[in-house]
């Protein structure tokens, strides 16, 4: 299984990069890095820091989006993480969410187009071409990046049915989660309808949360207000919320931040977007999750700021075989 990871960059850079060293030392296979715009720091900063300090783990956006800087200078960013980490960056891309995006007073305008623009544009670029366009959102005139390497991996995450599509027409990973259990089939199926539209050939990589007590739970929640509130509305009404309390919740996450927004969230609510008991139980419900549905690669996210070494050390003894 190739175990990958998400680091909160609400931590402190040094102590993020720790984390990233003991999992790159425990076995983990890739490491995302969210860009959070203003909220968190920077995420080409930490991941030059971590870069500098790793040899073998695989280190990306995760994830980035098109509104808060040009493509062509994101991709000039982690094309120059590419080469200082010999080889191991990947690109993380997504239509940006409310915690990224509200404080700086912006909503994703047209998002599959701006997605698909930021796709086309970034991979031209990391391929060494030199490149002209007039899209719908961004302008190249002889752009190129001399510095680029054919070798950078674009990931698209997604949760609605045309942004998933669009990761199996052009993505060279989709990133599935987190997402409602019942849901994951479907989920998949539109990756692949959509790779067969072009005849691409994405990665897939399934991302959740593996919760074995009430502190991560109650963190958890937290977390999951602002996917909550983002999510395409089959989910929201398949959850059976009101959208009297989708109001409060997205108010409260702009007033009071997600710890107090998750508190308006019932168990219920939550518990399909993980997994959840024994060491056992949850290693027997992803295996059998990521062999029904084929995946590549396991993204697990740790909701909290602490204690991230030790939940990634039970992870991986729990996951990665001795």
């Amino acid at each position: 299984m190739k175990l990958g990871m998400s680091v909160e960059s609400g931590i402190q850079l040094a102590e993020l990069v720790e984390v990233v060293k003991e999992a790159e030392r425990l076995g983990y296979h890739r490491c995302w890095i969210p860009d959070e715009g203003i909220v968190h720091r920077d995420v080409f900063v930490a991941l030059a820091l971590a870069a500098e300090q790793t040899h073998s783990i695989q280190l990306g956006t995760g994830i980035t989006n098109p509104y808060i800087r040009h493509p062509a200078i994101t991709a000039a960013a982690i094309a120059t993480i590419h080469e200082l980490s010999s080889g191991r960056a990947f690109l993380g891309i997504s239509a940006g969410g409310s915690v990224t995006l509200g404080p700086l007073g912006m909503t994703p305008v047209r998002p599959l187009q701006a997605v698909r623009e930021m796709i086309d544009l970034s991979r031209s670029l990391l391929q060494g071409e030199t490149v002209t366009a007039q899209g719908a959102f961004f302008t190249l005139n002889r752009a190129s990046i001399p510095y680029a390497k054919k070798t950078v991996e674009i990931w698209l995450a997604a949760r609605g049915n045309k942004m998933l599509k669009l990761g199996g027409e052009l993505a060279d990973g989709v990133l599935l989660g987190p997402m409602h259990k019942s849901f994951i089939g479907d989920y998949v199926q539109i990756v692949r309808d959509g790779a067969r539209l072009t005849g691409n050939r994405p990665k897939l990589c399934y991302s959740v949360s593996i919760i074995q007590d009430e502190k991560a739970f109650n963190a958890f929640r937290s977390h999951m207000s602002f996917n909550i509130a983002d999510s395409p509305p089959a989910i929201q009404e398949a959850l059976g919320i009101p959208e009297k309390v989708l109001q409060e919740v997205r108010k409260s996450l702009r007033n009071d931040g997600p710890h107090e927004a998750g508190k308006l969230l019932r168990d219920e609510w939550v518990l399909p977007f993980m997994v959840s008991g024994s060491a056992a139980e949850c290693k027997a419900e992803i295996t059998e999750i990521m062999k029904r549905y084929r995946f590549d690669e396991l993204r697990v996210t740790i909701p909290g700021p602490k204690p991230e070494i030790e939940e990634l050390t039970k992870i991986s003894d729990m996951l990665l075989d001795a």
